[in-house]
């Protein structure tokens, strides 16, 4: 049986839509789903690295760039879940 996640959808999304954009940052500049795609799996490939696995969490103190939805993605990719860190907070609470 297939199992339909965010990850399985982004991806399906960013194979159909290579070119169309994914994120329009705050500096102006558009990133495609197929960058998007290939920086999360990056991403996936770095986590994976340092041991994230099906089931893990990650925390991301995400700023919205780039790297950040592409962690994101990454961690879903992986099976992981994400914490969104607002570094606003203090460091205890972190």
């Amino acid at each position: 049986m297939y199992q339909y996640n965010i990850a399985t959808t982004f991806c399906a999304i960013a194979d159909r839509f290579t070119d169309r954009p994914a994120l329009k940052m705050v500096d102006g500049r558009t990133v495609t789903y197929g960058e998007l795609d290939a920086a999360s799996n990056c991403a996936a490939h770095l986590l994976s690295e340092r041991g994230v696995s099906r089931r893990s969490v990650v925390a991301i103190a995400n700023k919205k760039t780039v790297d950040d939805y592409a962690a994101i993605l990454g961690s879903l990719k992986l099976g992981a879940a994400y914490v969104n860190l607002d570094d606003a907070n203090p460091a205890e609470r972190l």
